[in-house]
């Protein structure tokens, strides 16, 4: 259950996690999910793929840094967080370009000193001026490896 109360913005599958974007916001964390894997000491590289959905994308007001005019194609983005650090940020696609595809790899290296490694994505507005408003994010094929 979401902090602020009501319903909760996560939808499971079968190989990961929904992050529902159900309320207008401008900053901060607008949905997160997290596991706790325990894992020996080492570098590891973590990585996931994120689907960020055609035609739904969610409203952005002014720009952000890419695009100044704003766009809705630029309004989240999500994080990947290990052990509390953000270790990979990943921005939606446009939707306008027959190109790209809605499915974006994420991945970063940790550091882990042994025992419960804490892993969160979060979905949170992309830019300064970004306004998220709705949609679902959805972050699957996690993979946790030793290198």
């Amino acid at each position: 259950m979401p902090a602020g109360g009501g319903d909760s913005p996560i939808r499971g599958s079968w190989d990961g996690v929904g992050l529902r974007v159900n309320r207008p916001a401008t900053e901060g964390v607008v949905a997160s999910a997290r596991t706790v894997i325990p894992v020996g000491q080492g570098r590891f590289r973590v990585s996931a793929l994120v689907y960020f959905p055609r035609g739904g994308m969610p409203k952005t007001a002014g720009g952000t840094a890419e695009t100044p005019g704003g766009t809705p194609e630029n309004g989240l983005a999500v994080a990947l967080r290990a052990d509390g650090r953000v270790i990979a940020r990943v921005v939606s696609p446009s939707s306008t370009s027959s190109l790209v595809s809605p499915d974006v790899s994420i991945s970063g290296v940790i550091e882990h000193a042994g025992g419960p490694l804490l892993l969160e994505a979060q979905v949170e507005p992309a830019g300064i001026r970004s306004t998220v408003d709705g949609g679902t994010i959805w972050v699957s094929q996690l993979i946790v490896e030793r290198f």
